[in-house]
């Protein structure tokens, strides 16, 4: 062991580059299927694995894959999503790559989104640039001509960065690689620039309680239709959505596949910008306050991370047009909803919503109701009801 260490540390000060294959370790900073509000955990774990690195010698780049997936990629990733819904497992939170590209950018790394496969352009920077690759993946090793130096774990000890050598094999479908030019990359993740390009917007089961609920993004479609207006696409246009359901009836997963206009609504737009929490709070605040009660069947985490995926799915959109920190948002998120005393958080939440409140005139108790269903009371012209919702349907 001893041996080991000496042999990476007089590696580190001849190979000073160290590119990292980033979502491969998302499970290094954030608990598989653990908590999603954990942010604080996965922060504190980012920063001192930076300080590791730069400790122990070496300047590291990180790679995180957004390019256009190639049709087997594609298709592992939908049958991936379809076994997310089945299961009502969802292992690392929506916006994860969002999420740890912020935190290594916010330590002073320099993020590279892909463009084009992750595989092929980490290790065409490596190769051209000299660099050390961390990656659990053996296809490192399929480029010809390739002399890069491969590390498949890490561990800190004192503060030091230890790396765990992968050892050289023939891989059985070797490719060439991609040096003469090198693969285009992006400083952030092109969110806008993929959508406005393919005319298309693909999101996963974006919740572990699709299965139950539906998925989130059917319900917030007013807000991306919202969105899709805001990065540019005129109204006369269409965006494809494309994104898994549960078909209740046959039991099984279906996927939605339609085509959607952008729409130009003031109040929509301010959810965008200026109120994000309003936009929460409008489409998620039955979820957020318990009025609708967590399912016998589901765990008090797996609640939990559905309503991080709530407050996620509306933060994300808004902090890609605003330039928000995405991780700040979410902590205050936590804050808002999640912190103190229930009965008071809830109180605070109905307040901020709109809510009024009544007594009932049968059993005396106080009860409320919320401006979202004022609004359709008032849409379907029907007059408010004095009564709680449990005296109003006892006979």
């Amino acid at each position: 062991m001893l041996i080991f260490r000496l042999e990476i540390k007089m590696e580190s000060s001849h190979k000073k580059l160290l590119y990292m294959d980033g979502l491969n370790y998302a499970d290094s900073f954030f608990q598989r299927e653990g908590s999603f509000w954990k942010i604080e955990d996965a922060r504190q774990l980012v920063a001192e694995f930076v300080e590791a690195t730069r400790n122990s010698g070496w300047k590291l780049e990180v790679f995180i894959d957004a390019g256009i997936q190639s049709d087997e990629a594609q298709r592992k990733w939908k049958e991936r999503r379809e076994d997310d819904v089945r299961t009502g497992s969802l292992g690392m939170p929506v916006g994860l790559q969002f999420i740890l590209s912020s935190l290594y950018i916010e330590n002073g790394i320099k993020v590279h989104h892909s463009k084009v496969d992750n595989d092929d352009t980490l290790a065409a920077y490596a190769q051209a640039h000299g660099a050390a690759i961390l990656s659990r993946d053996k296809d490192f090793f399929r480029y010809r001509q390739m002399t890069y130096t491969v590390y498949k774990e890490f561990d800190i000890h004192n503060g030091k960065l230890l790396l765990t050598k992968r050892d050289f094999f023939l891989h059985d479908s070797p490719r060439a690689l991609m040096l003469d030019p090198l693969p285009e990359t992006y400083k952030s993740l092109p969110t806008i620039d993929r959508i406005s390009l393919t005319r298309q917007c693909q999101r996963g089961a974006s919740s572990p309680l699709t299965k139950v609920f539906g998925n989130i993004q059917t319900k917030i479609m007013p807000l991306k239709r919202q969105f899709f207006f805001e990065i540019g696409i005129p109204i006369d246009q269409t965006i494809r959505v494309y994104y898994p359901e549960w078909d209740k009836k046959k039991k099984q997963v279906i996927w939605v596949d339609e085509l959607v206009t952008p729409c130009d609504d003031p109040v929509q737009k301010s959810f965008l910008y200026d109120n994000p929490f309003g936009g929460i709070d409008y489409y998620f605040w039955e979820y957020i306050t318990d009025m609708i009660p967590k399912p016998e069947s589901c765990s008090k985490n797996n609640w939990m991370n559905h309503k991080f995926c709530c407050c996620a799915t509306i933060l994300e959109l808004s902090c890609i047009l605003t330039g928000n920190s995405f991780v700040d948002m979410l902590l205050q998120a936590k804050d808002k909803y999640f912190v103190g005393d229930k009965q008071s958080r809830k109180d605070n939440i109905m307040k901020a919503a709109g809510a009024l409140k009544k007594n009932c005139d049968r059993c005396g108790k106080n009860f409320e109701i919320s401006e979202k269903e004022r609004r359709k009371l008032q849409e379907m012209k029907v007059k408010e009801s004095n009564r709680c919702q449990k005296c109003l349907f006892s006979k």
